[in-house]
């Protein structure tokens, strides 16, 4: 790892412990990668974890994602959070396009209102910025074999964050819409009779079975098209 700064260095320390305390299953995925490379993934997973604990913690708002939109252009030396000071270094050292962290926080600022996506192509949106850009910007921290541009790879990360993004929502529509959210397209609903509010009954009847399957045979086959990009890391 190049030279740091002691704010710099402290802010690493504060980061492996968080991962240490938070996370013993990444921590130990990523034991065996490079010094450098793993210290990265590292804080690239806490500063994730942070914008995740902060929506979850039910007190964001959007004046609270445009201090954080604000603060992560600043400079490593200007950051008075730990996490964010690694994540910019990191990003800075990787070259990690900010334009992701951007996408990244639309798609956590939309999820500040209930949720309603008409189509497919709707949510396909969502899960790109929420998911996918996660992955987009982890790229360069893993790396890609020789000869495999960026450009190369990007649609199967995207494709990969799309999937893993769908999966938690087709595992949790129960539970959000507890919280007033319905992350289905409503485009699937009415093609086989079912409403918002047999959703909310719990009707669990064939109109709901077709629905599911038809979801996961389409995420499954998203899982499938995204094989091809995981030979294209770096080994």
């Amino acid at each position: 790892m190049t030279t740091l700064t002691p704010t710099i260095r402290d802010a690493y320390v504060e980061v492996e412990r968080r991962v240490r305390a938070r996370s013993r299953t990444f921590r130990r995925a990523t034991t065996l990668l490079p010094p450098d490379q793993r210290t990265a993934l590292r804080v690239a997973y806490c500063f994730f974890r942070t914008i995740d604990d902060l929506v979850d913690s039910g007190h964001c708002t959007p004046e609270t994602l445009q201090e954080l939109r604000r603060q992560v252009i600043q400079s490593a030396e200007e950051q008075t959070d730990p996490v964010l000071a690694a994540w910019v270094d990191v990003r800075e050292r990787y070259a990690v396009n900010p334009q992701y962290i951007t996408e990244l926080l639309d798609g956590i600022e939309s999820d500040l209102l209930p949720q309603r996506f008409e189509t497919l192509d709707e949510l396909w949106r969502y899960c790109y910025c929420v998911a996918s850009t996660a992955g987009l910007m982890t790229v360069p921290i893993i790396g890609l074999k020789s000869g495999v541009s960026f450009e190369t790879a990007a649609p199967y990360a995207i494709k990969l964050g799309m999937a893993l993004q769908f999966t938690n929502i087709l595992r949790d529509v129960g539970e959000d819409l507890q919280q007033n959210r319905l992350y289905l397209p409503l485009a699937e609903l009415t093609r086989l009779g079912l409403t918002q509010a047999d959703l909310r009954a719990r009707h669990v009847d064939d109109r709901f079975k077709h629905l599911m399957k038809r979801l996961i045979t389409i995420n499954r086959t998203l899982y499938s098209e995204t094989w091809p990009g995981l030979g294209m890391l770096s080994s």
